[in-house]
């Protein structure tokens, strides 16, 4: 399909700034061929910078092989080149959308990049290069020069993908990772994201128009499908199974812990807000935080009663999706439970009252702060307003209005009830300052508990920062005094009243109006219960999108967490039943090692003992073998003592072979048996005799002394050796260096 001549004019505006040319003025329809040749010599210059980037990583790359040995100035020239190549081929890659970088790497490349090329610009300065050296350092710095009009293009690539996709991206790749913690497969969309891009650097280096949205959602789509396949699933489910079978165990340990009943009752309980989270169609209410917020307001009562679904989920509610803190929302609870209200009616109540003060008097009080305030409050004053969450919003309402909180208020109302030393305090500041001041009334709201008009009287003694400012210290500490507080509380407050007032009226003249003319639709009342509902409501739905996606991503374990609580309640009371028998296995092991501990230096005893008996044994029998050999050969002339020698050592070797240590013994009769005791001595026994040895045999077949063995002729052995026969070769050459007698090779048969 044929371009028309806007298309043409848009593409070459867009190759133009992609060169960092100038926009010139459009082609028009007559031109229509001009303007093509132009888009065809763009493309190609396009082209020809892409190609400039691969110079540069390939040739910065020879020459620094080339000068490879050089000294001083040439190794510092090679050593810039050689990251300047690298820069380059990192950067040619991201432009070919073979890679993908990150805003940070791709700073960080350019400034190693100009740090190079500074390196470079300072070796062109230094003297000792000739012409041919210099030219060719000057064109390397200008190759250089021309990354940095690639790191350009890949920036502004960048800002029009971001441009194009907003922050959707990074909210489903918040999504992904949450997802990812339940055991999901990765659903793709950073991977999406990547791809995207180098997409889009990939076409705008070949000068190709590029729609980033719809390639984005085309790469997700091709993601998911790989994502959610049979085999990803089922594997997700039982990774989020097991996860969800540890947390509900960890769960309901803590929750048994915590209220010191048993792990079954805790499961049970888990069993219940399970219920209530699935039934509440609220993505911030979960198991879990069920049982933070039950745990939360039974330990601030000091209990561990069950508590209704009602206050279980406005608890969640309050901290979870509001925003309110924990001692903010166990308040209202706490009056919840006092008063026989409904929590969510209390606050709503609450912030109606603060929310038409505000508009009546065009203050900007912040009602959520005012609410947060009511946590701070002693449980006496709490107490005097639980069933009046109208009259408690006017009384925080007016202390903030002052310049204080309803505690700090709490303070100046004692030191006023202190009849004679207020008097007192107030007679002496009316001296110092020339200043008349009425706390008459003020004293009579402080004894009835009205703490809105107590902070209206204060506001009327007309004590400003101004007037405040111009008094000297004594003044300022008898005044202060005079109103129940100290100069630095007096002062704060001051200060914070002014900027209130002047930051009054944000709502403005038509929040205002909208509701005077509700109030003279359906009354007063009316008017503060519809405006608390939509303040409250307003509250509620103030998490933003990145919190509503953990809470679907948490509220999906729900499913799961239900399996688990079943599979919790099979799994325990198997493990009852295998704990006793574990702990009897353990305890006969422990039995097993403690008798190897007590038996360890007996059976160490043991074993030296018979070590020596066999060392003993051995060389006995060498001992008396050596003996008839000697006997046998040793008087042969010449040759004798060598033979006698010879032959020792193997009698010696063969005994050696055929004695082996040995523990217990049972060795019935087969032939001839030889032993040695601990007299001493090798000993034969007759051919019928069986030998048992093991520790006390002696005394198990009841003899203490057990008979002599007959001792071995040694005259008859060394016979019996003379008629073995023995085949030995002599060198003569060293037979006659030690006999100094020469003999040649002799063979002899014995």
């Amino acid at each position: 399909m044929a371009q028309s001549i806007n298309d043409l004019n848009r593409e070459i505006d867009s190759l133009r700034k992609q060169l960092g040319e100038r926009a010139q003025s459009p082609f028009d329809q007559k031109d229509l061929q001009k303007a093509k040749e132009a888009l065809k010599g763009l493309k190609s210059e396009l082209r020809e910078m892409n190609d400039d980037l691969s110079y540069v990583s390939q040739s910065f790359k020879s020459i620094t092989e080339e000068l490879k040995g050089a000294k001083g100035q040439l190794n510092s020239q090679i050593s810039s080149l050689n990251k300047i190549s690298s820069i380059a081929r990192q950067v040619l890659e991201v432009r070919k959308g073979e890679n993908s970088l990150s805003e940070k790497q791709l700073s960080n490349l350019k400034l190693r990049n100009q740090r190079e090329i500074d390196n470079l610009d300072r070796l062109l300065k230094q003297n000792g290069l000739n012409k041919k050296n210099r030219a060719a350092l000057e064109d390397q710095i200008q190759a250089a020069k021309g990354v940095n009009n690639a790191f350009k293009e890949i920036e502004d690539t960048e800002k029009e993908i971001n441009k194009q996709l907003g922050f959707g991206p990074k909210l489903l790749g918040g999504l992904d990772k949450a997802m990812q913690k339940l055991g999901l497969p990765n659903l793709g969309f950073d991977d999406a994201l990547k791809k995207t891009k180098e997409m889009a650097q990939e076409a705008k280096a070949n000068g190709e128009e590029f729609n980033s949205t719809k390639t984005y959602v085309s790469n997700i789509k091709d993601n998911l499908k790989e994502s959610f396949t049979s085999a990803n699933l089922l594997q997700a489910a039982g990774v989020a199974l097991v996860a969800s079978m540890k947390e509900v165990d960890t769960l309901t340990g803590d929750t048994a812990k915590n209220f010191g009943i048993s792990y079954k009752e805790a499961l049970a309980l888990n069993n219940e807000l399970t219920f209530m989270a699935v039934t509440s169609n609220n993505a911030f209410v979960t198991t879990k935080a069920l049982n933070e917020s039950y745990t939360q307001i039974n330990q601030a009562l000091g209990t561990n009663g069950v508590l209704s679904k009602d206050i279980l989920i406005s608890q969640t509610e309050l901290v979870k999706q509001a925003g309110y803190s924990v001692e903010a929302a166990t308040t209202l609870s706490k009056l919840s439970l006092a008063t026989g209200k409904p929590t969510k009616e209390i606050a709503a109540n609450f912030l109606g009252q603060a929310k038409a003060l505000n508009l009546v008097n065009g203050t900007a009080i912040n009602e959520k702060q005012l609410l947060e305030d009511v946590s701070h409050l002693s449980k006496d004053t709490l107490a005097t307003f639980a069933s009046q969450p109208g009259k408690l919003a006017e009384a925080a309402y007016e202390a903030r209005k002052l310049g204080l909180d309803l505690e700090k208020l709490k303070g100046t109302q004692s030191a006023l009830l202190d009849i004679e030393s207020s008097i007192a305090s107030e007679f002496e500041a009316e001296v110092l300052t020339g200043k008349q001041l009425n706390l008459e009334r003020a004293r009579y709201f402080a004894l009835t508990n009205d703490y809105a008009g107590l902070a209206k009287e204060l506001q009327k003694q007309d004590i400003t920062r101004a007037s405040f400012a111009k008094m000297n210290v004594l003044q300022q500490e008898a005044t202060a005094k005079a109103l129940g507080m100290s100069a630095e509380t007096m002062g704060g407050m001051l200060m914070d009243q002014e900027a209130m007032n002047k930051l009054s009226g944000v709502e403005g003249k038509t929040a205002k109006e909208k509701f005077d003319n509700l109030v003279k639709e359906v009354g007063l009342e009316e008017a503060k219960k519809q405006l608390g509902d939509e303040t409250l409501a307003n509250q509620l739905a103030s998490a933003s999108v990145q919190d509503r996606l953990v809470a679907i991503t948490e509220k999906l374990k729900e499913v799961f967490v239900s399996i688990a609580e079943v599979v919790m309640q099979i799994v325990s009371p198997i493990v009852d039943v295998l704990s006793p028998v574990l702990s009897f296995i353990g305890q006969t092991v422990g039995l097993i090692v403690e008798g190897f501990k007590t038996l360890l230096p007996v059976i160490t005893a043991v074993v030296g003992i018979t070590t020596l008996l066999f060392a003993k044994t051995i060389a006995l029998a060498i001992a008396s073998a050596a003996k008839g050999v000697w006997t046998a050969l040793g008087g042969i002339p010449f040759i004798g003592p060598g033979l006698a020698i010879a032959g020792t050592l193997a009698a010696a070797g063969a005994i050696k072979a055929i004695a082996k240590p040995a523990g217990d013994i049972n060795s019935p009769s087969d032939g001839k048996t030889q032993i040695s005791t601990k007299e001493g001595g090798l000993f034969e026994l007759s051919k019928n005799d069986d030998v048992v040895a093991f520790p006390g045999a002696s005394k198990a077949f009841g003899r203490s002394n057990a008979p002599q063995s007959q001792a071995i002729d040694y005259d008859k052995m060394a016979q019996a050796m003379s008629r073995v026969q023995v085949q030995t070769n002599l060198d003569g050459v060293n037979v006659s260096r030690k006999l100094q007698t020469p003999m040649g090779i002799a063979t002899r048969k014995l």
